[in-house]
């Protein structure tokens, strides 16, 4: 038998573009166990083609929301979130700059979030999933004495949330 499925696919010529595909599924007449036919379009148990999650990769190496990057692909928020948290970043804990910027932002809906960046190349240090004391020392703890010694300024806000720190 045949599942249509209704794949969503990169715009042609502005137009958005779906291919119904019929996946086909084959039962064993012997242990009654059902396997799906695959293809090189969309992974297996997939509902997004792999040309637009690649697509998705790609914006978000650039400066778009996450909101636009769905609107733009016809997708959820969530698939763009699922992909950004595929991706892995190596930190090297062996330079900090000798001013930085420290601040917050909006973060998942009213969530506010830390970011770190240097002040003079707006180069991004970090981001932290909350703004909370213990979670910045941790991170910067991270880095050697003689590496944290080598920051003369941080530049914040007038929160003051920062000054213990």
């Amino acid at each position: 038998f045949q599942k249509p499925s209704k794949i969503p696919l990169l715009e042609q010529a502005g137009t958005p573009t779906l291919l119904r595909l019929k996946k086909r599924r084959f039962q064993c007449k012997s242990c009654r166990r059902v396997t799906v036919a695959e293809t090189s379009i969309v992974e297996k148990n997939c509902q997004i083609s792999n040309l637009v999650r690649q697509k998705v990769t790609q914006l978000l190496t650039e400066k778009v929301s996450l909101t636009d990057i769905a609107r733009r692909l016809r997708v959820s928020t969530s698939t763009v979130y699922r992909k950004l948290d595929q991706f892995t970043f190596k930190e090297h804990y062996d330079k900090l700059p000798a001013v930085m910027s420290w601040d917050e932002f909006g973060f998942k809906k009213g969530e506010l979030a830390f970011v770190a960046q240097n002040y003079e190349t707006n180069e991004l240090i970090t981001i932290l999933d909350n703004r909370r004391q213990t979670t910045i020392r941790n991170y910067f703890l991270k880095y050697p004495l003689k590496v944290r010694q080598q920051v003369q300024f941080i530049t914040m806000d007038m929160s003051g949330a920062y000054i213990p720190l």
